[in-house]
């Protein structure tokens, strides 16, 4: 047999496998054949029969027969063809410019919650709220160091209104004693030698008497005799305490009326009048007489503490600066 092709031990210029045409001779002249495979009536009485290997193999089988799509002769198995089917065939990815086929994909949106996929939106970063809190704080910064290396002159100034406290009144103090010898509110020791009767607190509410008188004791030197408490303040009454010796009055009396004439207490009008032997002397050297002492408690927070001694008195007051100023031997 001499073909267009060669396979097996036929003589061509084709390769095993491939697709050839080969020619019998016989009675009936030549054939063609392709595909490997006799697709003629049969080979010709008298011609060779020749080991024709285009797609089969030996054994004395005939050549592989072409079905539609596959080949299904009983020689197949190597060559033009592979084999039988398997099974259901799979789609293999086998490189760009390899295959047969591509991929495409097709969404359908079937309403809010009811699918399994969503569109996810990338977002942009947004770095300005970052930028300006950093701007802020380099901004504090710069300001802190300019406040701590400023100069005096250029140092910030509080405008928080300061809210001044009210002034605190301070309770002083007046004294007498002797003959007489003052020690006045404001610390002034004047002294008084004549007889007479004098202011010791002058307010148009608050007065308070004192009559100085000399004694032989003093060598005539002034020393007080009584002492008055009066004004509005207390309802217009009066309150005067006179020395021990009845001599030199001898009582305590209230709108002219002597009370408390023992140890005790009597109150009207707003005056409270404790009587008794307790008490800080203003005159130590009256310490040693027996002590008997008049406490008068009285509106406004004014406090008076008499001191009874045989024919004369010390004294103390104890009271605020009363409104719109005072007078007297006290002192304003």
């Amino acid at each position: 047999m001499i073909g267009g092709g060669m396979a097996g031990g036929a003589v061509g210029g084709g390769t095993a496998g491939g697709v050839g045409m080969h020619q019998h001779f016989g009675t009936g002249g030549p054939v063609a054949h392709e595909h490997g495979c006799d697709v003629g009536s049969g080979v010709a009485e008298g011609a060779l029969i020749a080991a024709t290997t285009g797609g089969g193999s030996g054994g004395g089988a005939s050549c592989c027969e072409v079905g539609a799509g596959a080949c299904t002769g009983p020689a197949c198995g190597t060559g033009a063809c592979y084999g039988e089917q398997a099974g259901a065939g799979s789609m293999t990815f086998v490189g760009d410019g390899g295959g047969d086929w591509t991929t495409e994909t097709t969404y359908k949106y079937v309403g809010a919650g009811k699918g399994n996929l969503t569109v996810t939106v990338p977002m942009k970063r947004n770095f300005m709220p970052c930028v300006g809190l950093a701007a802020l704080i380099a901004g504090v910064i710069v300001v802190l160091l300019l406040m701590t290396n400023s100069t005096p002159s250029s140092t910030i100034k509080s405008v928080a209104q300061r809210t001044t406290p009210a002034p605190v009144t301070k309770t002083k103090e007046c004294l007498f004693w002797g003959d007489p010898h003052v020690v006045t509110f404001d610390g002034a020791r004047p002294s008084f030698y004549g007889d007479g009767e004098y202011w010791i607190v002058k307010h148009p509410e608050v007065q308070i008497q004192g009559r100085y008188h000399g004694t032989k004791y003093t060598f005539g030197l002034a020393a007080m005799q009584k002492v008055a408490v009066g004004g509005t303040f207390i309802g217009k009454h009066i309150v005067q305490v006179e020395p021990m010796e009845e001599a030199f009055g001898g009582a305590i009396r209230v709108d002219g009326q002597p009370v408390l004439k023992e140890y005790g207490t009597y109150s009207i009008g707003g005056v409270t009048l404790t009587y008794d032997g307790i008490g800080e002397l203003v005159d130590n050297a009256a310490s040693k007489w027996t002590k008997n002492i008049v406490h008068m408690a009285l509106p406004r927070g004014i406090s008076l503490t008499v001191y009874r001694w045989g024919n004369y008195l010390d004294l103390r007051i104890q009271m605020q600066p009363l409104p719109g100023g005072q007078d007297g031997s006290c002192g304003n």
